[in-house]
This record gives structure tokens, C-alpha cells and sequence, in this order.
């Protein structure tokens, strides 16, 4: 009976990771790093540069790139921590640390061997913790302490194999394999529980909750400390622990935890212990044993894999539904009506219950391309490569059986006639016993009506992409059209579309946007529009009122949104960055949908982002040089001091700059500019390289300056240096000097020779 409620509750969980919208994960492998599969421990710098102890060395990164530094002994890294200017580090029968020198490169000392201590044989040091001006080394059977300035050293015995050690405010605590959780007091160890369960099970975390501290096993979950004695933590997310090993946890900044299981992923629990959300290899990160986890200045949570590197965007504005199984498809529309959500996508129509944990079925009879969803009067429509059906909650049924529906739209004075845009023309619904029915096709008008919108009771625009927009004249009952005429004021458009927002009807295609006068029945170009999307930018015409105050728009570069300001009654507009290769939409058929609070759903083509507008800060871009390296003629490299002017000669005029940018954001595009004054004109191309070579450079004097872009942010400073190439020897100074006094020499020998030879003569 357990053993089929727990596969009952693994199932659960199973759906759950499967059905979640997820923070953007960016991954990292061995192929990207250059580094070992296993990333055992991670910090991070005052700048922002991540360390992580690997199993081929120390392994770094600025953001743009990767750099690993073998170990002194070549041996596998076990430990990191960056503790002020140092990053000291634990390999296995050695310890020390790196301090970057003046020219950005890492040096290593190697303190074991300076303090002269005696390693034991396999000895390995797998934590280092720092305690006021101590720093603690903490291998399977001891912690070795070091007086940071003074150099002191101090051992503490385990006397049993020390499995994991903890500092928890200004506490330090360790377990002893079959003991129990230990504390140090005035350099001497303390047994504070010796529980069978902490005997017998290893401490992965330990956290400190509102004064009492809070233990977490590898299989039974969390434990408060009483006394002496443990009591167990009862929480919603318990049963996660039953049959999952964990091997790595913190808590992070908001009081959650972050917890890394040895064959299923993360778990991630909030501060009462109820699930956030579950990552494991089936919805996003790279492997399933998590060897540490780490949260970075800005919240990313960093995941050291037994095989690479995963960094999840937990503070991002985006979240990410990828439909891996291929079970969901595309995204063309979506809806929330009744407390049930909508997916409208091109292998059919999907529901998801708001209130359940549940992920999303297929709704029968609705296989096929889902073109829209909309809600008319309370009733939600949907507009299906099959017709048109009602959809009441998880039913589908068929009410007008004409294939190819494009869109509806209501009629602006009468409530009971409805329009249909198809693939061939225009069908009239009415509202029949509060049941929408076909009543009749408008004759005289047989193409494809993806874009309608009512001017007044009998004139009609439609926007068909390869044709124009079209104007029919209708005769007062919606039964055929009297005139038709293209529009002359505006011209078709790849992707071009057409929507009404505010009472107003606008039309979007590669020229600008266009407003409709309906005063003089023609569109004029809005120059503001137009200028804020940039002509340039154009990517495609769409345009999506949401019915909640916002009028969406899309370019290369950025997804941007009209509203009006409540005060002044004026348009505002807003953009945020957002590129085409990263929306991974349907060109000509994105979608935005109101999803919840200040989220938003943009569609895709393996599922949907969700985009909360509230959490879309400023970027703040910085840029300051990581490396200066000069290569001479032989191909020899040095690295030049960051900090002093560069004043090469000829022989070393082959420069490579090397950049960071310490921004880890899946959706945040890093740029990088460079200008040399003094040789270039301007500032160079936008390029995604971190690095600048300046090859074979002239003699003279030259300013290099960068920047960074972040979202189309530039960064406000701009780091730059003097460089000055000097002349080869043969045309320095000096050696003009030399020249100008053999010149003299010559003058006055060839003057004594005529003197001499006119005296013989």
C-alpha cells in the first residue's frame, strides 16, 4: 500500500515538473568550459566572476568566457571559496590559494607546503569555511585552521570520518560519521546530538530559523534541534525526501531552499517547506546529480553537476513552459476563462485546471491548428482549422462547420451579430437562445479574412497580407458586399496586420504604423508609432490588443506595448528587449496573451514565455578590461599590467583585449564596442566577441576605449587605455641622432679628401 502511494505521490511530482512554467536555465557543459565533467564547490568574487572547483583544476568565468587553472599537483579540485582578494581552494592532498596579479592572471601559492605542514596520505580537503580572521580546511578526518595574517596553525581532530561541516552565523558545526552533529567551542568539539538518525544519516544542510537550528539529512528531510534531541519538521513537500538522496543545499536570500538530490535534480522548497518547483534532466537542467548549489549576487542559483554547470535565472522576469515531448506544439493563442487555462496551438486545443497541480490534456475533438480564442459574452470561442467551436470548460462542440477560422469580431451597435473571418471570406453569426449560429456568408467577398475590423455598422476593412487591405461597403443586414476597393493609402506588407485599439484602427507593415481616419476613410502614417518601432527594426506587422489596456507590437529587437496614461488621457508607449532568435515565435503569428497579475504569455514555438512586466529592471551594463596580452614575432604571449599605460615597440605591436561582463541573464544578449581613436573614425560594429585583436598597429599614439550593451543599455563608462608603439629602433631618437652626426662625419671627411686631393694636385 506505501510503496503505490509513493508512486502515486512520484507520478505527482513527475506531472508537476512536467506541466510548470520554469526560471531560464542556462547551461554550460565540458565542451563550452574546457574543463572535467564534476563541479564540486562554486563561489564568486566582489566583481562577479565565478569560481568553481572542478575536476580539472579551478575553473572561471566572467561572463563571456571560460578559463581553466590547473591545480599546483595537477590533482582534482575539491573546494573554492573566495574569501577578500584570495580564492583558496582544497585538492586532494593539498590546499592554498590564487591572488590575481596586476596583469588580470591568477597566481597561485601554495600554503601547505609554506607552512610547512605534513599532508596525510589521500588526505583531501572537501570545505572551507572562514571565521573571522581564520579560514578552516576541513578534509574526511580534521580541520586544519590558519591564522590568516599570522600564518598560526591550529589542528582539530574528528577522531571518525568528518563527513560535513557547517558555519551558521558565527557558529561552527561539523559531523562525525556514527556521533552526531558536533559543534567547535573554544577549539574543542562539543557533542551536541547524537540521534540515531544523525548517525546513521549525513547533514547536508544546516540553517539557522528564527534562532533554532535547523537540520537537513541526505533521506529524511528537515529536523529541528531541541535540547538534545531532534524534531522532525513536518512539511508539505516531505514526501519529495522519500525516495530521494540529497547531497548539496543552502538557503537562499528569500528564505527558500534550494536542495541538490544525488539522481533527480533540485528541489525547491519555500520558507514554510511547500513546493516551488522541481528541475531535473526531463524540464531543463543537464544532469540529475546536483554535487553543490550556489547563489550568485544577483540569485541566480548556480548548479555544480557531476557533469557540467547549470546557472538558473531565478530573478528573472521570464519564465520558460518548453514543451520537450512534443505533446503541446506551437503556441498561437491562449486564454484564462473560468478558472481553466487555454492553449491554442497547431496540434490543438489543451486545458489546464488553475486551481490543480495538474498539467495539460487535450481537449477531444479539437486535433488540429487552434487559430484563436476568444471570449464573447461569457462564452469562449474558438477559432479552429476545423471551424468554429464552443468550449465549455473541457468540450469541445462544433457550432459553425465551415473550416478556416481566422478571428471574431463583434458588431459595434448590434450585440447579437457576430463576424468570422475564414480562409474564404466572411460568415455572419447570431446569437440564437444564447447560442451563437451561422446565419449567412457575406456574399461578394471570397478571400482569406484573417484581420477584420468594423469601421461603422456597414463598412468593413480587411487586411489580407499578399493583397492589401480591402474596403467593403455592406448593405445594412450583413448579407453582401455593394462595393469593394483596396485601400490606397497603405500598401501590403510581408507580415503586415491590422487592429483596433482605443476606438482607434491601426495597420502595422514594413512602411510604419498607420492610423484610420474615419472622417476621411484613409490611413495616415503616425510618425510617433512609427519612429518608436524603427523602420529599420521592422520584423513583423502583428499587433494584438489584450483587452486589458495594452497594445502590443514586435521588432527585431524588442516587443513593445502601447497603453494610456490615466492622468493625461495621452499614449504612452513602453518596449523591453526581447530578440527574434529568442522568442522563437511563428513569424506573422505571435502571440501576447493578460496571464496573470503583471505576467504576460508570449507564445512559441515549443511552448510559451511568460513575461512579468513588473520585474523588468534597467540593465546596468559595466565593462573593464580582464587581459591585455602581447604576442611578438616569435609567437611568444605576455600578459601586460591593467593598471599602467601600454608603451610597446614595433616588435610587440600584436594586442589582444580581453573583456567581461559579468552578466549571467539567458535573455540578456551581451554586446561589446570598441574604438580606437587615433585610427578609427567611430565606434566599431556591435560585436558579441569579448575580445579585440589589433594587429601589426603603427607606430604612434592611440586611445582604446570599450563598452557594453546589455538590452540596449550602453554602459555609462567606458574603460579605455593609452597605448603608444614605439618606432623601431632604427628610427628612434637616438638613433636620428647617431644619424645626423655621421651625416656631419661625412661632410667633413669627404671635405678633407677635396682638401686633400686639391693639396697633391
Amino acid at each position: 500500500m506505501l510503496r503505490n502511494v509513493f508512486s502515486l505521490l512520484l507520478f505527482f511530482s513527475m506531472w508537476i515538473s512536467f506541466s510548470q512554467a520554469i526560471p531560464p536555465i542556462i547551461k554550460y557543459d565540458i565542451q563550452q568550459s574546457g574543463a572535467g565533467n564534476q563541479n564540486w564547490m562554486i563561489s564568486q568574487d566582489s566583481q562577479g566572476k565565478i569560481y568553481s572547483a572542478n575536476n580539472k583544476g579551478l575553473l572561471t568565468f566572467n561572463g563571456s568566457q571560460w578559463e581553466l587553472n590547473p591545480s599546483p599537483n595537477e590533482s582534482i579540485i575539491r573546494s573554492v571559496k573566495v574569501i577578500g582578494d584570495r580564492i583558496y581552494i582544497g585538492t586532494y592532498m593539498d590546499f592554498g590559494y590564487w591572488e590575481n596579479t596586476e596583469n588580470g592572471i591568477l597566481t597561485i601559492f601554495v600554503q601547505s607546503k609554506k607552512l610547512d605542514i605534513n599532508i596525510l596520505e589521500d588526505e583531501q580537503f572537501w570545505n572551507i569555511i572562514d571565521y573571522n580572521d581564520k579560514i578552516i580546511f576541513q578534509s574526511l578526518s580534521r580541520f586544519i585552521i590558519i591564522e590568516e595574517d599570522s600564518s598560526e596553525v591550529q589542528f582539530l581532530e574528528a577522531g571518525g570520518t568528518l563527513l560535513k561541516s557547517f558555519k551558521v552565523d558565527n557558529q561552527v558545526f561539523y559531523q562525525v560519521s556514527g556521533r552526531g552533529l558536533i559543534e567547535i567551542r573554544s577549539g574543542k568539539p562539543y557533542l551536541l546530538c547524537q540521534d540515531e538518525r544523525l548517525k546513521n544519516q549525513v547533514i547536508i544542510g544546516l540553517f539557522k530559523i528564527k534562532g533554532e537550528l535547523l537540520i537537513l539529512t541526505d533521506k529524511s528531510g528537515f529536523f529541528y534541534l531541541k535540547g538534545n534531541k531532534i524534531v522532525k519538521w513536518k512539511i508539505k513537500g516531505d514526501f519529495f525526501f522519500w525516495n530521494h538522496k540529497l547531497y548539496s543545499a543552502i538557503m537562499l536570500s528569500d528564505g527558500s531552499f534550494a536542495l541538490g538530490t544525488i539522481s533527480d535534480g533540485l528541489i525547491w522548497l519555500d520558507k514554510s517547506g511547500k513546493m516551488i518547483l522541481k528541475l531535473n534532466k526531463t524540464n531543463g537542467i543537464s544532469n540529475n546529480t546536483i554535487l553543490s548549489v550556489f547563489e550568485d549576487k544577483n540569485h541566480n542559483i548556480w548548479l555544480g553537476l557531476d557533469n557540467g554547470i547549470d546557472c538558473v535565472n531565478a530573478d528573472s522576469p521570464f519564465l520558460e513552459f518548453n514543451d520537450f515531448f512534443g505533446k503541446i506544439g506551437a503556441v498561437y493563442t491562449s486564454i484564462i476563462h473560468e478558472n481553466n487555462f487555454y492553449l491554442g496551438t497547431n496540434h490543438g486545443l489543451f486545458i489546464k485546471n488553475n486551481k490543480a497541480s495538474s498539467g495539460f490534456s487535450l481537449i477531444n475533438g479539437t486535433e488540429g491548428q487552434v487559430w484563436t480564442l476568444d471570449v464573447i459574452d461569457g462564452q469562449l470561442l474558438c477559432g479552429h482549422d476545423l471551424g468554429t467551436f464552443y468550449i465549455d470548460s473541457n468540450t469541445a462542440i462544433k457550432i459553425a462547420d465551415k473550416p478556416g477560422t481566422w478571428i471574431f469580431k463583434k458588431h459595434p451597435t448590434d450585440n447579437s451579430i457576430l463576424l468570422q473571418g475564414n480562409y474564404k471570406g466572411i460568415f455572419v453569426l447570431n446569437k440564437i437562445n444564447n447560442n451563437w449560429r451561422i446565419r449567412n456568408k457575406l456574399k461578394g467577398f471570397d478571400i482569406s479574412s484573417r484581420f477584420i475590423e468594423f469601421v461603422n455598422d456597414s463598412l468593413i476593412l480587411v487586411s489580407h497580407e499578399y493583397k492589401g487591405v480591402f474596403s467593403l461597403k455592406t448593405d445594412a443586414e450583413l448579407t453582401i458586399v455593394k462595393e469593394k476597393g483596396l485601400e490606397e493609402s497603405v500598401k501590403k506588407g510581408n507580415n503586415a496586420s491590422m487592429a483596433s485599439f482605443d476606438s482607434e484602427i491601426f495597420y502595422n507593415n514594413p512602411d510604419g504604423v498607420f492610423r484610420y481616419d474615419k472622417q476621411d476613410f484613409k490611413f495616415f502614417k503616425d510618425l510617433a508609432l512609427s519612429n518608436e518601432i524603427e523602420v529599420s527594426n521592422y520584423l513583423s506587422g502583428k499587433m494584438i490588443n489584450d483587452d486589458n489596456g495594452n497594445f502590443w507590437m514586435f521588432s527585431n529587437s524588442k516587443i513593445h506595448y502601447l497603453f494610456k496614461d490615466i492622468f493625461s488621457d495621452e499614449f504612452k508607449f513602453k518596449s523591453f528587449y526581447f530578440e527574434k532568435n529568442t522568442a522563437n515565435n511563428v513569424l506573422g503569428f505571435e502571440h501576447v496573451a493578460k496571464h496573470k497579475g503583471s505576467k504576460y504569455l508570449l507564445g512559441s514555438n515549443t511552448g510559451y514565455l511568460l513575461v512579468d512586466l513588473g520585474k523588468i529592471k534597467k540593465a546596468r551594463p559595466i565593462v573593464s578590461f580582464e587581459k591585455i596580452r602581447v604576442t611578438d614575432k616569435s609567437n611568444d604571449q605576455t600578459y601586460l599590467p591593467l593598471n599602467q599605460e601600454l608603451t610597446l615597440n614595433t616588435e610587440n605591436n600584436n594586442i589582444k583585449f580581453f573583456i567581461s561582463s559579468f552578466n549571467y541573464q539567458k535573455y540578456d544578449k551581451v554586446m561589446y564596442q570598441f574604438m580606437l581613436v587615433g585610427f578609427d573614425q567611430d565606434w566599431r560594429p556591435w560585436t558579441s566577441s569579448a575580445g579585440l585583436a589589433l594587429n601589426n598597429l603603427p607606430t604612434g599614439e592611440y586611445f582604446l576605449k570599450a563598452r557594453t550593451k546589455v538590452r540596449n543599455e550602453i554602459s555609462k563608462s567606458i574603460s579605455s587605455k593609452k597605448i603608444s608603439i614605439l618606432p623601431p629602433w632604427y628610427f628612434s631618437n637616438g638613433m636620428y641622432f647617431i644619424y645626423f652626426i655621421l651625416f656631419l662625419a661625412s661632410i667633413f671627411l669627404v671635405n678633407m679628401i677635396f682638401d686633400f686631393y686639391y693639396q697633391i694636385n
